[in-house]
């Protein structure tokens, strides 16, 4: 057995793969990012292509933090799921299945969230 191919197919299989599969993530997380604007996406852009590992590196562990709350496909699905799950407390009251007191607790329950 060749024991350099072995350790050559081991080296790339679980050092250099891991690290460009990282590396793509990188860059599609950042153009993938609506709250950068073009000259910071410009920069880590410049940064992940010329210093592949340090550039990733520095951009996983500076980039900002991505606000869900403030996206607003997020926003919408999230105003959905309280408006279905009201609807289906409101039905729930209507059949006499949860007092008003119960119906109070949960709506309160759910516009808090």
């Amino acid at each position: 057995m060749d024991w350099d191919v072995f350790w050559s197919v081991l080296f790339v299989a679980f050092i250099v793969v891991p690290l460009i599969f990282i590396w793509a993530f990188a860059v599609m997380d950042l153009f993938g990012r609506g709250d950068i604007g073009g000259f910071a996406k410009m920069f880590w852009l410049l940064a992940i292509i010329f210093f592949p590992l340090f550039g990733t590196l520095l951009y996983f562990l500076f980039r900002p933090k991505f606000n869900y709350d403030a996206s607003p496909d997020v926003a919408a699905a999230r105003a959905g799921f309280i408006a279905e799950k009201l609807t289906q407390l409101t039905d729930l009251k209507d059949k006499g299945v949860l007092s008003q007191q119960e119906f109070d607790k949960q709506r309160a329950r759910l516009l808090a969230e």
